[in-house]
């Protein structure tokens, strides 16, 4: 990869067009193994506006997904996968895993969390034995 060169793609016409073909950076999501691209918020504007070439197109085409900021065992899933229910969290009190709606608290980074479900139902001194047993051991991260 260390010889790869960017390319210049010109577009002839009324505008005088060009693009550049650039390498980017893609990982995989941990649930559905597609590729994911993480575009940077603002730069939507980088790619072709053109509803046959644009980024959404270009993608669909090679099966790649975007990226989303919702992490699944401290690895980053796919937006996809986030709006099909299929992001999870382990709660630190009941040790169950739940859909990433069901969190009540998070704590820090990597972060802990606790769940609606413990919230409703254990003894209000467990729940505030174990939120300031969590703050304690997070309260120098930086999120």
């Amino acid at each position: 990869m260390e010889e790869y060169i960017p390319k210049i793609v010109e577009e002839k016409g009324l505008l005088d067009q060009a693009y550049g073909e650039v390498l980017v950076e893609l990982t995989k999501c941990p649930i559905c193994g597609r590729y994911m691209l993480d575009v940077p918020k603002g730069c939507y504007r980088c790619f072709p506006l053109y509803r046959k070439i644009n980024i959404r197109q270009q993608m669909k085409a090679v099966g790649w997904v975007l990226k989303s900021y919702t992490k699944v065992d401290e690895e980053y899933i796919c937006k996809e996968c986030v709006e099909a229910g299929k992001a999870t969290f382990e709660c630190s009190l009941c040790h169950k895993r739940y859909n990433t709606n069901d969190i009540q608290e998070r704590f820090g980074y990597q972060p802990d969390y606790l769940c609606k479900h413990c919230y409703k139902t254990v003894p209000a001194e467990v729940w505030e034995k174990k939120f300031d047993e969590l703050e304690k051991e997070h309260m120098y991260d930086f999120d």
